[in-house]
């Protein structure tokens, strides 16, 4: 995101895997507490926030975002790696 904001602190570049990051259902509120905590950096230590690290996700969901466009999602979706399908440089240092 923007502004340096990191929503999956956890997530490794050269791993292979995919981190999941899953905030429960709350009220407002509650919500709001967990943004205030995005914005400090210190959301992974939230009792509402679950981070999971896997090589494939399925996920329910009636629409998905991608890159600001909406798109219907009326079936599961599934979210997989596939390693070495295509080449990403990546700086040496983890930023």
């Amino acid at each position: 995101l923007g502004g340096g904001i990191q929503l999956a602190p956890t997530a490794k570049r050269r791993d292979g895997q995919l981190t999941q990051v899953v905030v429960a259902a709350a009220s407002k509120r509650k919500l709001l507490g967990v943004l205030w905590s995005v914005l400090r950096g210190k959301h992974m230590r939230h009792p509402l926030v679950k981070a999971t690290r896997d090589n494939e996700f399925t996920f329910t969901a009636s629409a998905l975002e991608i890159d600001g466009e909406l798109y219907p999602l009326p079936n599961a979706g599934k979210a997989t790696t596939l390693k070495s399908f295509i080449k990403v440089r990546v700086p040496s240092k983890e930023i």
